[in-house]
């Protein structure tokens, strides 16, 4: 018969978050009539979308709380910024200097148009796919279209 406490099992340090990269994730509260997208300064594209596209920086007062942090990411891993005004985190390297990943915006019914446009355009190679299926000879094979 043991006396006293019963002798426990090893003590684990590990928190329950994982650690694996996927609690690593970029968050923003909507914007009222704005559609909110991350967008990685790579290759010109931030400056490709606001320039040549609607889209414009999120500023921190847009997404800010009571105390004037703005509300975006997991603060234990990605601190807050400040390249100007812009919402922006760290979100890899490139050769050796930190990747910039920017927040932006979009008036809600300009992205509505720009993705009904793509629908169309979408609608209109499969139309043509299946036309080309219907006057050929698919002897080897058949070919299937299909929405995920």
């Amino acid at each position: 018969m043991q006396r006293g406490r019963p002798k426990k099992g090893p003590v684990r340090r590990r928190d329950k978050a994982k650690i694996d990269g996927t609690r690593f994730k970029l968050y923003a509260p909507e914007i009222n009539g704005f559609v909110t997208r991350w967008v990685n300064d790579l290759n010109n594209r931030v400056h490709m979308l606001t320039n040549f596209d609607d889209w414009d920086f999120v500023s921190s007062q847009e997404i800010s709380d009571q105390d004037g942090r703005a509300i975006v990411g997991d603060p234990s891993v990605t601190p807050e910024l400040a390249p100007g005004d812009r919402v922006a985190r760290i979100v890899g390297q490139v050769e050796g200097k930190p990747l910039y990943a920017y927040l932006l915006k979009k008036r809600k019914e300009f992205y509505e148009q720009d993705q009904a446009e793509k629908e169309s355009d979408l609608l209109e190679v499969e139309s043509q796919l299946k036309r080309s299926k219907e006057g050929s000879d698919f002897s080897h094979g058949n070919v299937e279209i299909g929405r995920r």
